[in-house]
């Protein structure tokens, strides 16, 4: 065995031992996730845009009426508004996930607790240039593409066929 395979070997297990350690608390946060965002954060999302679609006079949106409300003043904002929101619900599933996995890498104990108040702090982070481009990863590139881990919020996006 040559002296190069060496490190390489301590690195695949070391991230072996970190997975088993970080999984079981990972599908925990995860389906607890889920559930918080089926009952929460989607219904809140629905709301929000039916408000946005009801100030606009309108009560549905279908093809020709999306673009109609996406380029009124309120569907505008209703972009800005909602895609904000989800970037944060996205972002905190994303940053609790990984703290999981660094909680276990650094051997640690791994809490979700710790690791969701680690996340929390981190919102401060949101302020740099690229939040945006995290976010046009998180909405648009990732489900359209649908590879890779899914987020709980936005798990795919489609092109319809027309």
């Amino acid at each position: 065995m040559s002296q190069a395979s060496l490190p390489f070997r301590k690195t695949i297990l070391k991230g072996f031992f970190a997975f088993r350690q970080a999984f079981l608390p990972i599908v925990i946060f995860e389906v607890l996730y889920k559930a918080a965002t089926s009952v929460a954060a989607k219904p809140l999302l629905s709301f929000l845009m039916q408000a946005l679609l009801r100030a606009n006079g309108d009560s549905l949106a279908f093809n020709n009426k999306i673009w109609h409300f996406a380029l009124s003043v309120p569907g505008v904002i209703a972009i800005l508004l909602l895609s904000f929101i989800a970037a944060l619900f996205i972002y905190f599933e994303f940053s609790v996930v990984i703290a999981l996995a660094k909680q276990a890498l650094v051997k640690e104990p791994v809490s979700i607790k710790m690791a969701v108040t680690r996340s929390l702090w981190s919102f401060r982070n949101l302020k740099s240039p690229g939040t945006v481009l995290f976010v046009l990863y998180a909405l648009v590139l990732r489900p359209l593409v649908n590879m890779g881990v899914a987020f709980s919020l936005l798990p795919r996006l489609a092109i319809p066929d027309v």
